[in-house]
């Protein structure tokens, strides 16, 4: 037996074990989707406190702790991107893209499919997974109408595509940003200096987008049969009036609140870009070049405050926020080591077929990927990442390693429409839950193949 497995049990705890029940509740207010998502966060967060000021109990979380989510740079990014996505939008850039796919791909369905899977994959690498769906959706109803490709054959493509080309850049994924908060702010100096840098995922996220991309081309007919999207035809031109044209009339009658002249597509890309850089390139925190482009935008009059107020997915913002402190209370308390150890002690003395790293590795994997189907990729990333730190340490394995594991299974949420680009697509493609389970099942399958092949051939 590897004698680094011969680990210790943490000791349980009154602490550990309130913390558990908070975890456990967590789960049962995702799953009853009994609130909304950002009002189980806030219940999330006053039970947290409430249970931190229990006599008996030794803090769950300091209090100065407590509301640190809402100022963390994972929070103030992704403000920032959905306010810059929100100014593009009105900019009428999509508007040219879905006419440029059109021209190239001459109506011919895997050229169409390539074309928004690849264009809206490489986007989701800078720009948060969600704002890109909301900008393709009306992009693939005007392609489904003009090409003849059926709209389930492109949406949701698209949106795995998207989850898919998240990974590209540390930016362009919420549970990779979180990742690297969570590196930076962990107590152990061999943990905190590691924080990944912008394009440090990009081969994998390369990997995966292009094992879709050729997925989705290549198989689209047997994936979506034509039967099934004879409705979401008919369905794809009511929103490709409402939403592609809707949104460029809205730009031209603007009024009082708003900007009332349509600003310049490239003016609103440079601003982008520059963003991007100054995030590359600055040593300040992502968040602080982000919001250099966001300045540049109001100040060319890209967006308007108002405008840049109703970008912004608050319901989102609320439950990233509200999930970040439990993630930290989860270190804090030890619950973190209590688990890990327990799990290193709970595995097989001696596997015959895996070796033990590969073993732990598929292992976090599975319940990374299990978490986040049920939560939010956020939420399983700040549930698991200090498991995976603890669990390395424990183990003798490169604790960096496996919380990259985490940050990137995290975003394999594919066999239900739970995570929010893919609920954006949902009803727009008529889609069953049963349609994204037999399609998911495959693309989760390939993305824990290429992420654990690829983690254990690049660290």
């Amino acid at each position: 037996m590897n004698e680094s497995l011969l680990v210790t049990q943490h000791p349980f705890t009154l602490e550990i074990g309130l913390t558990l029940a908070v975890i456990g509740f967590t789960f049962y207010l995702f799953i009853s989707d009994k609130f909304s998502t950002d009002i189980s966060a806030i219940l999330i967060l006053v039970v947290i406190g409430a249970v931190s000021q229990i006599p008996q109990v030794d803090t769950l979380l300091p209090p100065s702790v407590l509301f640190s989510g809402f100022s963390s740079n994972a929070v103030i990014a992704l403000i920032a991107l959905m306010i810059m996505a929100g100014g593009i939008e009105r900019s009428g850039a999509m508007d040219r893209v879905a006419q440029g796919i059109v021209n190239l791909s001459r109506g011919r369905q895997f050229r169409v499919i390539a074309l928004v899977c690849g264009s809206a994959g490489l986007m989701s690498g800078v720009i948060q997974n969600i704002g890109v769906v909301a900008l393709f959706v009306p992009v693939a109803s005007y392609l489904s109408v003009h090409t003849q490709v059926p709209i389930n054959r492109i949406l949701m493509p698209m949106s795995f595509s998207v989850i898919l080309g998240g990974n590209l850049t540390i930016m362009g994924n919420s549970s990779l940003i979180v990742l690297n908060d969570i590196i930076r702010t962990n107590s152990a100096p061999e943990i905190n200096t590691h924080a990944f840098p912008i394009f440090a995922v990009f081969p994998y996220g390369c990997a995966l987008l292009c094992a879709g991309v050729i997925l989705f081309c290549t198989a689209a007919n047997r994936l979506f049969p034509e039967a099934a999207s004879t409705k979401n035809r008919e369905r794809s031109e009511t929103v490709e009036t409402s939403s592609l044209q809707g949104p460029s009339l809205q730009r031209q009658t603007e009024t009082a609140d708003s900007v009332t002249q349509t600003p310049s597509a490239t003016v609103a890309i440079t601003c982008f870009g520059g963003s991007l850089i100054l995030a590359l390139l600055s040593d300040f925190p992502i968040g602080w070049g982000l919001w250099s482009g966001v300045l540049a935008m109001f100040l060319l009059k890209v967006i308007n405050p108002e405008s840049a107020y109703r970008a912004v997915s608050w319901n989102t913002v609320v439950m990233l926020a509200g999930l970040i402190p439990l993630g930290i209370a989860v270190d804090y308390t030890g619950t973190a080591s209590w688990i890990s150890t327990g799990l290193v002690r709970a595995l097989p003395p001696e596997p015959f077929l895996i070796p033990y790293p590969v073993l732990i590795q598929i292992t976090l994997a599975l319940l990374t990927a299990s978490l986040t189907l049920v939560m939010s990729n956020v939420g399983a990333t700040v549930l698991l990442v200090p498991l995976a730190i603890q669990l390395g340490q424990s183990t003798g394995q490169d604790p960096i390693t496996l919380a990259l594991l985490v940050g990137l299974c995290a975003s394999n949420s594919f066999l239900l429409p739970t995570h929010q680009a893919n609920a954006l697509v949902l009803a727009t493609g008529h889609y069953r839950v049963a349609e994204f389970t037999r399609v998911g099942l495959i693309v989760t399958s390939i993305y824990l193949g290429i992420v654990l092949v690829m983690i254990n051939s690049l660290t």
